[in-house]
């Protein structure tokens, strides 16, 4: 594939910063419920986009789909590779720019992607992407981060950082939206996944250390705003904890959304 630009660049570097791996242990669950949602069938063909470490397509994968996936960075697709072969799953992984996806037209019966796309920059061009190679009467489906948790760290985030643009595939309107009369029908559904920690303190640790945008964040600090921010979102987490003890269950809400091409 041709070199990325700049700006992919950098975003390939961020994703291939810290351990996302470990991270996406927690995210399991959610690649699991999106294949059922979509109802994907043994022997067709499935295309997990920003597939990372290989959650998604590990998915569909096992319920006996002929997979590929396609990320811009080169260690978390080493690392779903591994993954796969641990499993004896034959899954086609490739590295790939979600805007300029390089595939033939309606070759994908299913489209997925899990915390992905909703963070390629150009979202109409990737949209476009998604729909070209999917055939019609094919499905789309999406996990996208929403409100609740997820966006109150981010707005705390943003107090060191410089703050990202709303995101319309974080709100069911920005969804109903990007998409217009391309689908029918659209379903778009508020899901939970759950963090599991031994307390709020060892979250945020391996938060800060191991997920790329905390890493972004957290590296240029004076070690005063690092223990600020640490403490912030240690409370602010705390707020959430459905524990009932010193551990942390930590509800993540995001959008689970399943499109059908027109």
């Amino acid at each position: 594939m041709a070199e990325p630009d700049d700006g992919k660049a950098q975003h390939r570097d961020l994703w291939a910063s810290g351990d996302y791996t470990v991270v996406s242990h927690h995210l399991q669950m959610v690649s699991e419920v999106l294949c059922e949602a979509v109802d994907v069938h043994a022997g067709t063909a499935v295309l997990d986009i920003a597939c990372g470490t290989g959650n998604t397509a590990l998915a569909a994968a096992r319920r006996g789909c002929r997979v590929t996936g396609i990320d811009l960075t080169p260690t978390m697709l080493e690392q779903a590779r591994q993954r796969a072969a641990a499993e004896r799953l034959a899954i086609a992984f490739q590295e790939g720019d979600a805007e300029h996806l390089p595939f033939e037209a309606a070759t994908f019966d299913t489209v997925l992607s899990t915390f992905g796309i909703m963070f390629v920059p150009d979202r109409t061009q990737a949209l476009q992407e998604m729909l070209r190679v999917l055939t019609p009467g094919g499905t789309i489906g999406l996990a996208n981060w929403w409100s609740g948790t997820a966006r109150a760290h981010t707005a705390i985030l943003a107090q060191y950082s410089s703050a990202p643009p709303p995101n319309p595939w974080t709100q069911e309107e920005g969804v109903r939206a990007l998409f217009g009369e391309t689908v029918h029908p659209l379903t778009i559904r508020v899901q939970q996944v759950m963090y599991r920690f031994p307390s709020a303190a060892a979250y945020v640790e391996a938060m800060r250390k191991r997920f790329p945008s905390w890493c972004r964040v957290f590296a240029p600090l004076a070690p005063e705003a690092t223990a600020q921010l640490t403490q912030a979102l240690i409370a602010e987490s705390e707020k959430h904890n459905r524990s009932g003890d010193e551990t942390l269950v930590l509800p993540m809400d995001y959008l689970e959304v399943v499109a059908v091409k027109r």
